[in-house]
């Protein structure tokens, strides 16, 4: 299941992210990040982004989330977005289904871009 994320969610993204950052490159960060900074980010990114979460069988198996890609105006419309996946779930298809979910949501109108918005 897709769905918006909570700030009940940061310690689950918490444990992949950290995975991520500890053992690979890609976050740019050397340090762990805590609960209470994960909780943080969301609140900021949420409040102008989308950020979703993939469940499966009651655990967050991945996350995805969009931020501005830069400050100048002309960026404006342009956002970067992310895609963390857990351990467990690797190639299992769970990064593919997220991609497809956002771009068939966008394509269609769909709310997902309303940080608020129904995923049904």
């Amino acid at each position: 299941m897709i769905r918006h994320v909570t700030a009940d969610d940061a310690a689950a993204i918490c444990s992949i992210y950290n995975l991520h950052v500890l053992n690979t490159v890609v976050t740019f960060e050397e340090e762990p990040v805590s609960i209470e900074e994960m909780q943080n980010r969301i609140a900021t990114i949420t409040s102008k982004h989308p950020w979703l979460v993939y469940e499966q069988e009651g655990k967050i198996a991945g996350y995805a989330y969009a931020t501005q890609w830069k400050q100048r105006a002309a960026y404006r419309y342009a956002a970067e977005s992310s895609i963390y996946v857990g351990e467990a779930y690797i190639g299992i298809g769970i990064e593919e289904t997220i991609c497809r979910f956002v771009a068939q949501a966008k394509g269609a109108g769909h709310p997902y871009s309303d940080r608020r918005g129904s995923l049904a």
